[in-house]
């Protein structure tokens, strides 16, 4: 059976979305890989972005309204949105783009993009966390922003590995089972 890389890509990213819904560690997440590796995979797929971000809101709406939910105790009914997800959105945006920059799957740039990623993660989402602090945990200044990084910082090493290990296990299953299934014709 000859199947098309870009369907294999679309399989991995939707495992990397589906593993969110398992239990696992704080903060040990395969989205900023994800986000990378559809990047650089579907860097000539119009319209791919659309598609990785919306599985995301998919996994993201599920999360949000079940394990997650206690995040969220001054919403009723359906969370569709948060305001903490704008600075998420947009770190993912940024991280596809970094994606898009690289042409060839190898070692060396996966790995330099993979801490580019988790740094873009956690200089946004912290941002974010100071400036939409509901617990007024951190001054409305810079040491406030400061502040705001240091607490983020253990997140940080938990995120930096996670990218780094589903950035291989994504980018490596991609290219082994490109390896080994048979391509169409037209590939």
């Amino acid at each position: 059976m000859k199947i098309n890389k870009y369907i294999i890509g679309v399989v991995i990213v939707i495992s990397a979305l589906l593993y969110r819904m398992l239990p696992n560690l704080p903060n040990f997440s395969p989205v900023a890989a994800t986000f990378l590796f559809a990047g650089v995979v579907f860097s000539q797929r119009k319209g791919s972005f659309w598609l990785v971000l919306g599985l995301l809101y998919l996994s993201d709406f599920a999360l949000n309204n079940t394990i997650l939910r206690g995040f969220y105790p001054e919403a009723t009914g359906l969370i569709w949105f948060s305001k903490y997800m704008i600075f998420t959105m947009l770190s993912y945006v940024l991280i596809f783009a970094v994606g898009r920059t690289l042409k060839k799957i190898k070692v060396i740039p996966i790995v330099v993009l993979s801490v580019l990623s988790s740094t873009i993660f956690f200089l946004l989402t912290n941002a974010g966390a100071w400036i939409f602090d509901p617990l007024n945990l951190y001054p409305d200044s810079l040491s406030g922003l400061i502040a705001s990084y240091l607490a983020g910082l253990p997140f940080y090493q938990t995120s930096l590995v996670a990218d780094l290990v589903f950035s291989a296990v994504l980018f490596g299953s991609y290219v082994a089972i490109n390896r080994i299934v048979p391509k169409p014709l037209n590939a």
